[in-house]
């Protein structure tokens, strides 16, 4: 007798970078007026380089956004077309059942913190910021000479490399950069205040990829959070609170509602975008490609289990 299974699918949180989510959510990006798809803050222009940059400077009063309150905007946005609070107008995400358009979407910390914040590293080894007391340029075969010998576990598959070659580092080591190498590393080669906020990162980071965390330990990496974002603007200048180190004030709430970063991250996704790679084994028809070979290899998947439960392949196992 043959059994019908009804499932319902219901998408909950949508994980993507700080370029897509904008796309997504059908609002301002992150270099624009309220740029923020966290919260209602405008965000500031201040002078960087030869040009203009958007910051975020902590405030004690910014708000949260809200789903119900964004679809309002999204409304207004479309009668009068103009952005509302940095709402261009309405997005086919908002007609997903029981899908939040505002805390349906999630800081990712791997690009937010990793790829982000801590690569904050160039402040310190580029030689224009040479004139700056936070200046590592000339300590780099010193960090290196602690950096390169630890052997980490199995669990990490990179060996640590050179900090002269942070530019090629990937996510993976960025994240044992953060949480595990830098602190001894750096302790005693960067100037105390700005070592002790960067531990701050660390901290926050350490505790929202635990595995179990406690209320009293959210609100204390909130504090942190907050602290780091403050002591940004005062120990590197406004122009360097960038929107990754805003995004660091809403990790806590997103670990609240969905749990620890660690357990929606893009890692997955970045790590099978290196599968679907190599399926291309030419320059014409991409997609074509990609999808052929993934449904070859869940055909194949599929295959094999059905082969494995017949009679003539017990029958000739048991040879």
């Amino acid at each position: 007798m043959q059994e019908k299974i009804h499932s319902k699918v219901v998408c909950t949180v949508a994980i993507c970078d700080s370029l897509a989510r904008p796309l997504l959510q059908n609002m301002m990006q992150f270099n624009g007026l309220h740029g923020c798809g966290f919260c209602t803050d405008p965000g500031t222009n201040v002078p960087k380089g030869r040009g203009m940059t958007r910051a975020y400077p902590y405030k004690k009063d910014f708000v949260l956004r809200s789903s119900t309150e964004t679809i309002e905007q999204a409304e207004h946005a479309f009668q009068n077309k103009k952005t509302v609070c940095g709402v261009k107008g309405p997005s086919i995400l908002m007609c997903i059942p029981n899908f939040d358009i505002i805390s349906g979407f999630i800081p990712d910390y791997m690009h937010c913190a990793l790829l982000g914040v801590a690569r904050q590293i160039r402040l310190w080894v580029e030689s224009k910021y040479h004139r700056y007391p936070f200046y590592l340029g000339t300590q780099v075969e010193r960090i290196d000479s602690r950096l390169l010998p630890i052997k980490p576990p199995s669990n990490i598959s990179r060996i640590p490399r050179s900090v002269t070659q942070y530019k090629f580092w990937k996510a993976h080591e960025w994240f044992a950069w953060l949480v595990f190498y830098s602190v001894p590393v750096l302790k005693g080669i960067l100037q105390e205040q700005y070592f002790l906020h960067w531990c701050l990162l660390v901290e926050g980071i350490a505790v929202l990829t635990s595995q179990s965390i406690s209320e009293e330990q959210l609100y204390h990496c909130e504090q942190v959070f907050i602290h780091f974002v403050v002591l940004t603007e005062k120990l590197y200048g406004t122009e360097h609170v960038s929107y990754n180190v805003h995004c660091t004030l809403h990790l806590v709430k997103s670990v609240h509602d969905w749990g620890p970063l660690l357990a929606h991250s893009a890692f997955l996704y970045e790590s099978y975008n290196g599968h679907l790679l190599d399926m291309v084994k030419g320059t014409l028809a991409v997609p074509l490609q990609m999808c052929r070979k993934f449904l070859m290899e869940q055909s194949l998947k599929m295959f094999k289990e059905k082969l494995h439960n017949t009679p003539a392949e017990k029958l000739f196992l048991s040879f």
